[in-house]
């Protein structure tokens, strides 16, 4: 929705904040590493995915131009969202178009291939606390753009 603000009206960017967004609660909807965060976010994958895909579609070549880090966090996302949800075709298709950015990227050479397993044995593997483990310490290894 700002995108499409923002391509209508002119604004101003203000560097000041005017909100603050605690992160540090527990019940985090992408905080939440356990089993059944895990579960939770695999049922909502297909409707992330069909979001990062539309953002692409109609902002994307605008992100591109304007803002290329925030583009290749949403190429990833989609690729991430779309293997969750078992669409593999367009998940491999988004992972490389990904991977021709940064060739060598941990993060997205394990998302591809924690993929292509499928959102019913990533589920099984996720029910194993030193997997849970092993994906933290990989989700944060920094942030999409800084590896």
């Amino acid at each position: 929705m700002i995108l499409r603000i923002a391509r209508r009206w002119r604004f101003h960017v203000l560097h000041e904040s005017l909100a603050t967004i605690y992160t540090d609660c527990t019940n985090r909807y992408q905080g939440d590493d356990s089993a059944q965060g895990l579960a939770r976010k695999l049922d909502s994958a297909r409707d992330q995915a069909d979001m990062t895909e539309e953002v692409l579609e109609e902002f994307g070549a605008d992100l591109r131009q304007h803002a290329p880090a925030r583009y290749a966090q949403i190429v990833e996302s989609a690729a991430q969202y779309n293997l969750q949800a078992g669409r593999r075709l367009r998940g491999i298709k988004f992972s490389f178009r990904a991977l021709v950015r940064r060739p060598l990227s941990i993060r997205l050479w394990t998302t591809l291939f924690l993929g292509l397993l499928g959102p019913r044995l990533i589920r099984v593997v996720g029910r194993a606390e030193p997997a849970r483990k092993a994906y933290r310490m990989l989700s944060r290894l920094g942030s999409h753009d800084a590896e």
